[in-house]
């Protein structure tokens, strides 16, 4: 019954059908009458009832040759759940992996593409080579997987290292101060985004885990071209940007324009402006605050022009000599500032 109801739903794997449709049309008949003849032969349950026992010999051998395709369709079912199963993993895991990583993409594609024609032959020797195959594609997978998951995923010393840049004096200052005029903190905000998108390994993730399930959280696509991430570059990155950005405010603070408008500050206010900008006093988590609010109140006066690094592409579209290319700027530089107090007018690069 169950050979029969297999054969009439149709047996698949991945979409291909293991048993052809003439094929299964002749198996279902055959089981059909095997079907029939077997609810009827329970009725002779008695020594009575088998003296009138209407079936011949011939019949009953001929009915039972279907017999045999209770075995055929049980081996395919078994067949079809391997294949599912095994194909399935290999389908999944080379969604997480990198096209141009070759040649594995190319070979779990090739693979894939046998199942059709492997799958219905009736050669064993055939079956179990390409039960090999998938399974040396599963093992490739899960050392590429581990590979770029180590390369990935932080140590427990850096995953402290993060934690420690995090909770850094050097964050805490850049993140007050990002702000300020004339900085700029996409190169900031950049850089911590990569720091915070770095996480810790699992230490309990296994080649053996990853041989049973392609997916720990984790996807090689995500990170191609990232890989060079270190927690030290990104360290040593902030510093160099908050270096930068105290060049930037001490600049601000020798500002003409904002000279002038020193004396309109209280004496604690004037202290730390000359200290800071004299490179005297350093800027600290106490005082980063107070140096942006300065800035952006003595700035007032200040005409900003920012030009961004889309616009200058637009303007330097095609190949310049030198002198072309400082009169093109030239000429840009003074359609921006048009109408305004060139004295008070500070050019900012975006």
């Amino acid at each position: 019954v169950k050979a029969r109801a297999v054969v009439s739903s149709g047996l698949k794997c991945k979409g291909v059908a293991l048993i052809r449709e003439d094929d299964a049309i002749k198996m279902k008949a055959e089981l059909d009458v095997l079907a029939t003849m077997l609810d009827s032969i329970q009725s002779y349950n008695t020594i009575g009832k088998l003296k009138g026992f209407k079936y011949t010999e011939d019949e009953l051998s001929k009915a039972f040759e279907a017999y045999k395709h209770c075995a055929t369709i049980a081996k395919l079912e078994e067949r079809a759940r391997k294949f599912e199963k095994m194909i399935g993993y290999i389908n999944q895991a080379q969604s997480y992996v990198v096209e141009s990583d070759q040649p594995l993409y190319d070979d779990m594609n090739e693979a894939i593409g046998k199942l059709g024609s492997v799958i219905l032959s009736d050669k064993d020797a055939e079956i179990r080579k390409y039960e090999s195959l998938l399974n040396s594609l599963r093992d490739r997978y899960v050392d590429y997987y581990i590979g770029y998951y180590t390369k990935c995923r932080l140590s427990p010393k850096d995953a402290l290292a993060k934690l420690r840049i995090m909770n850094s004096d050097q964050k805490k200052i850049c993140d007050i101060i990002k702000d300020v005029e004339f900085i700029t903190p996409t190169e900031y905000q950049n850089c911590i985004y990569s720091i915070t998108s770095l996480r810790e390994a699992d230490p309990s993730l296994t080649k053996a885990m990853i041989g049973e399930e392609p997916f720990h959280d984790f996807s090689p696509r995500e990170y191609y071209n990232k890989t060079g991430l270190k927690i030290q570059d990104l360290e040593d990155q902030i510093k160099t940007i908050l270096e930068n950005w105290i060049i930037t405010m001490r600049s601000v603070f020798k500002d003409p324009s904002v000279q002038d408008n020193l004396e309109l500050l209280k004496p604690d206010e004037r202290t730390l402006i000359d200290g800071f900008r004299d490179e005297k006093v350093a800027i600290s988590i106490e005082n980063a605050s107070q140096l942006r609010n300065l800035i952006s109140q003595l700035a007032q006066g200040i005409d900003k022009v920012t030009i961004n690094f889309d616009d200058l592409r637009k303007k330097f579209n095609r190949p310049f000599t030198p002198d072309e290319a400082i009169e093109a700027l030239s000429q840009y530089i003074n359609e921006l500032c048009t109408a305004k107090e060139r004295k008070k007018v500070r050019i900012i690069l975006k």
